[in-house]
């Protein structure tokens, strides 16, 4: 479960009902690797497990953020260095106690993943992880922009040179797509375009609910269904001329009622861990 977004060909997930349990796969070479349990605050303390890269000391690092259901804040969290030794130990790293919302991404050798101060609130930060010092900041979500569920994207645009991005499904009919785009980070000032999708098939899109997987260099917004119901369709959505396309992705036909994890920038690596 939490299968969090492919880095440097490597996959980070939380192991099934085990929050102190998190795996490290590559899908290439078959193999996965169980890092040492997560001390746990107590019995209702929950994790989420993100993996950053240090793009300067060539390091891929483990972020494990601590949050409790039941109001019993964590201020502790915990870090692992990916090694070539094979030595892989927690470290402790403070940070206000936040409850992620949104898988990570990592950009520059810096983890963005969105937070709310409570399980059950809105958006109101973005975190900053910087995976080389291991210090934490927060860029601030305007008022306006109400995001309770979004995905994070590395955005470059004509008038961008790869800036951080949200893209959020904002009516409960995911008929219309909000993008937001982080002009000025030192400001926290966001600029923002709301785009009415084109109807999707009704037999698909009736029973399939549907999830933002990221944008194409092209500026293609994909979405892809959270669980496999019947055949496997991507949809594609172009910013600039506002159409959506269809493609059928063959060879799922014996994994229906299964949650699927869709992915854009996966690279294999054969390295083994």
């Amino acid at each position: 479960c939490d299968v969090g977004s492919p880095l440097c060909g490597f996959i980070c997930h939380r192991d099934r009902g085990s929050p102190d349990t998190i795996v490290i796969c590559n899908p290439a070479t078959g193999q996965s690797v169980t890092l040492p349990k997560v001390k746990l605050k107590g019995i209702n303390t929950d994790t989420r497990p993100f993996l950053g890269y240090d793009p300067i000391g060539k390091q891929l690092k483990v972020l494990c953020i601590k949050f409790d259901m039941i109001q019993n804040p964590c201020y502790e969290h915990q870090v692992l260095t990916l090694e070539d030794n094979g030595k892989r130990l927690w470290r402790s790293v403070q940070c206000k106690p936040h409850h992620p919302k949104s898988d990570g991404i990592c950009i520059d050798g810096t983890l963005y993943y969105a937070a709310g101060f409570s399980p059950r609130t809105r958006v109101p930060i973005i975190v900053c992880f910087d995976v080389r010092s291991e210090k934490f900041s927060f860029i601030h979500i305007d008022e306006s922009m109400l995001i309770t569920r979004c995905t994070l994207i590395n955005y470059t645009g004509p008038d961008y040179n790869g800036k951080l991005g949200a893209l959020q499904f904002t009516s409960y009919l995911r008929e219309r797509l909000g993008f937001w785009v982080l002009q000025y980070a030192e400001k926290h000032i966001w600029s923002r375009d709301i785009y009415m999708l084109p109807p999707l098939p009704k037999n698909k899109f009736e029973r399939t609910e549907l999830a933002i997987v990221r944008i194409t260099v092209g500026g293609e917004v994909v979405l892809a269904p959270y669980c496999l119901v019947d055949e496997f369709f991507l949809y594609y959505f172009n910013l600039e001329c506002k159409s959506l396309k269809q493609v059928h992705i063959q060879g799922f036909e014996t994994f229906k009622h299964t949650r699927v994890y869709t992915s854009l920038d996966y690279a294999e690596n054969l390295k083994l861990m």
